[in-house]
């Protein structure tokens, strides 16, 4: 399992990756990770973008990994939960939105780290740009 988590602007963007063969206890222990640096970092408005790309999540509940990913979503400041997975299919992605804002969470699905920079910076006009870490 890969995984990188690190803020791409300080206290307001942070982008989480994982790819590989993910297991249930690594969802909850990665999840605990990314709300403590929301918690401790994180600014009144922040967005995460959470890359998926290459992860393998077969054998994983799929309802036990929602409940992990949920206290994510719910986190109260977060304002925006940007998935990067190119291969999820394109009626997938419309029903996660449209089931996900009903209750309230701001959620997109991009194919690459760079459409969700351009759609975060879009939405919101107060990001400044990050560094030179974004590829």
């Amino acid at each position: 399992m890969k995984t990188q988590l690190e803020w791409l602007i300080p206290g307001q963007l942070l982008y989480a990756a994982r790819s590989g063969p993910e297991s249930l206890v690594e969802l909850e222990t990665f999840t605990g990770k990314v709300i403590r640096l929301l918690e401790q970092e994180g600014q009144d408005s922040v967005h995460l973008i959470w890359n998926m790309a290459g992860l393998n999540v077969e054998g994983v509940d799929q309802r036990e990994a929602m409940i992990w990913l949920n206290k994510i979503m719910k986190y109260p400041k977060l304002k925006w939960f940007v998935v990067v997975d190119q291969d999820m299919p394109s009626f997938r992605r419309w029903i996660a939105a449209i089931v996900l804002r009903l209750t309230g969470v701001h959620w997109q699905v991009v194919d690459s780290q760079e459409d969700a920079l351009a759609f975060l910076l879009q939405k919101d006009a107060t990001l400044s740009r990050p560094g030179e870490n974004l590829k």
